[in-house]
């Protein structure tokens, strides 16, 4: 499975439309003590995946790349742009 990692910036969804096909669209939301400035583009990122019909997962995470790496696998993912 192919899996597009967008956290709500342009550059990510650009990745990912350059590695298409994808298979899976993910936005992370990890819990900082400030907000990520990325949360004001969230709505935007999930509305363009809605148009192109990608099924996206939103998972909302504490602190930590092993976390990440647990999400990532339990979906099983190939490869992550």
């Amino acid at each position: 499975m192919r899996i597009a990692v967008l956290p709500g910036s342009k550059d990510s969804l650009y990745a990912a439309l350059k590695a298409w096909p994808i298979d899976l669209g993910i936005i992370l939301i990890y819990d900082f003590p400030r907000p990520s400035p990325y949360l004001l583009n969230l709505n935007k990122g999930v509305e363009t995946l809605c148009n192109t019909e990608i099924p996206i997962v939103t998972v909302r995470l504490g602190r930590g790349r092993d976390e990440t790496v647990n999400v990532l696998r339990k979906l099983g993912t190939d490869d992550a742009y």
